[in-house]
């Protein structure tokens, strides 16, 4: 647990070197890493601060110090998600409860 919240996120991840906001400190800072500063501000405020300040990709670190990479640019979206979608891994997320819909 101290490895995949506190060590991994700072020292360890592939992810480490693109630019981004600071990490937090303490417990919930390392916890909740920037998640509660995105859940308490005006929505969107927070990404277009991070994108001033960092550029068209910005590494942030959510919940449980799990790696999140926000790109900024419509032709980043645009490859990623659909001309060359083939060529990025997909993240698999594993959940207590499936997903379920209803209308």
């Amino acid at each position: 647990v101290l490895y995949k919240i506190v060590l991994r996120p700072r020292f360890f991840s592939p992810l480490r070197a693109l630019p981004g906001p600071p990490l937090g400190s303490g417990f919930v800072g390392h916890f909740l890493g920037h998640f509660i500063r995105i859940l308490t501000s005006e929505p969107g405020m927070v990404p277009l601060e991070w994108a001033k300040a960092h550029g068209p990709v910005v590494r942030t670190v959510g919940p449980i110090g799990r790696d999140r990479l926000m790109f900024f640019r419509p032709e980043a979206l645009h490859k990623i998600l659909v001309s060359d979608w083939q060529d990025y891994p997909r993240v698999r997320h594993h959940s207590v409860a499936p997903l379920t819909l209803s209308f």
